[in-house]
């Protein structure tokens, strides 16, 4: 699966990492960071499970998002991660 995203990560919170679980059971934590604004990311995850009733679910743990309002940016107090912009399912 490859999931083309924008991690919301400032000059002020450099970093965003989120850990991964497919059915329950940890894949990887990928890790952002701040490199010159550039902000398009692809996470790429390798969907090594069966499905269970021909679903699998994934789960994303964001372990340090921030809000606008703590970064004073503007009055907006929610917590962001990413933002997802194209989800691609390949069989390998």
């Amino acid at each position: 699966m490859e999931i083309e995203c924008e991690p919301y990560i400032t000059k002020k919170n450099k970093t965003l990492d989120i850990d991964i679980y497919i059915n329950g059971k940890f894949n990887k934590t990928i890790n952002f960071n701040y490199v010159n604004n550039s902000k398009k990311e692809k996470i790429s995850i390798l969907l090594e499970t069966e499905s269970i009733n021909n679903e699998v679910k994934i789960d994303f743990i964001i372990k340090n998002s921030a809000s606008p309002l703590e970064l004073l940016q503007s009055p907006d107090s929610r917590k962001l991660g990413i933002l997802v912009k194209n989800l691609e399912l390949k069989e390998i």
